[in-house]
């Protein structure tokens, strides 16, 4: 599975569409892998505080298809623009 932060540059750009199709049922069905969580706390995007740690629980319980059909929302789109920026 490609991470999407493993991506970055114009020659590398990835499709989101071209990622979602590529996922075989497996691969849909599957938890996501336990490192993507600690990089998400390495790079900051969690704290160890208990009011946001909480989210690496949650997120540990959702297989990939469970995380991407989550609905968005607004506090989702409120760090779009970081997330880019990092890219």
């Amino acid at each position: 599975m490609v991470h999407p932060a493993e991506v970055s540059g114009e020659q590398n750009k990835v499709v989101p569409r071209e990622i979602l199709r590529g996922l075989t049922l497996e691969q849909v069905r599957s938890m996501a892998p336990e490192e993507w969580g600690m990089r998400i706390l390495d790079e900051g995007g969690v704290t160890t505080d208990f009011r946001s740690v909480w989210l690496l629980v949650f997120w540990g319980w959702l297989t990939v298809g469970g995380m991407i059909l989550m609905p968005i929302t607004g506090h989702h789109m409120m760090h779009l623009p970081q997330c880019v920026l990092m890219i």
